[in-house]
């Protein structure tokens, strides 16, 4: 969140209703630099870091000015005291958004990447086994045939990594060049971490009107709950933080 300012920090809320949130007192999470994506694991979840404790938060940092590209980070704890770059999650020079079966051993990683080639710069996700020498690009099909695309569809996977839940932009109408809200989809995934073969994503809360965004889907540790961003409020269409419970 940026809390009123053009830095945006990592911050926590508790609670149903949310708390207002607070910022993370650790200079090692939150520095001068943006730092965005957090993912923390459960207390009992390895880190990927030999060396650091269980828990360990995951997120990605700015390190430079703006255009620079980000780079994603492992901290020993939330509120750090130490942070250091996963550097086999970060090839073409930076990736974004990590998602993790933590239910796996060894994990499994999803992630966004910039890719560069020819003075280009195209997002990408990733995933990987810890230990793998090379990450797979993930292709997903969303209902109407439109290929799953975007700067950040973050990713986020159940502690078994059989299902995926994602961004991307959408076009009700089909029109794939078109299509610019970002609505929230689910597909299954095989052992690989791919897609499972010949099957689509599936919209989440697809009852809603086309032009309301639905962003950043992750399930409740219970898998009962729904969490979702959205501008569902047509008053002032700002984005705000909603649960959905399964019925």
């Amino acid at each position: 969140a940026t809390f009123g300012s053009s830095d945006a920090q990592i911050a926590t809320a508790t609670g149903r209703p949310w708390t207002a949130g607070e910022v993370v007192v650790s200079a090692a999470v939150n520095s001068p630099q943006s730092e965005s994506g957090p993912l923390l694991l459960p207390v009992d979840a390895r880190s990927p870091r030999a060396g650091f404790p269980e828990g360990s938060l995951l997120f990605d940092r700015v390190l430079a000015g703006p255009g620079s590209l980000p780079l994603l980070f492992v901290a020993d704890r939330l509120e750090a005291s130490q942070a250091e770059t996963l550097e086999a999650l970060n090839p073409d020079g930076g990736s974004h958004s990590v998602a993790v079966a933590h239910g796996l051993w060894p994990y499994r990683y999803w992630f966004m990447n910039k890719h560069q080639e020819g003075g280009q710069i195209t997002s990408r996700l990733l995933t990987m086994l810890a230990g793998d020498a090379e990450a797979r690009e993930l292709h997903i099909v969303l209902p109407g045939d439109c290929p799953a695309q975007g700067d950040d569809l973050a990713p986020w996977v159940t502690p078994d990594g059989s299902l995926l839940f994602f961004q991307t932009l959408y076009s009700a109408r089909g029109d794939c060049a078109q299509a610019s809200v970002l609505r929230s989809f689910y597909v299954r995934l095989g052992a690989d971490g791919l897609p499972v073969p010949g099957e689509k994503a599936r919209m989440l809360l697809a009852s809603l009107e086309a032009e309301i965004a639905v962003m950043t889907p992750s399930l409740s540790p219970d898998a009962c709950t729904l969490y979702v961003a959205s501008d569902l409020d047509m008053v002032d269409r700002r984005q705000r933080l909603y649960a959905a419970s399964r019925r």
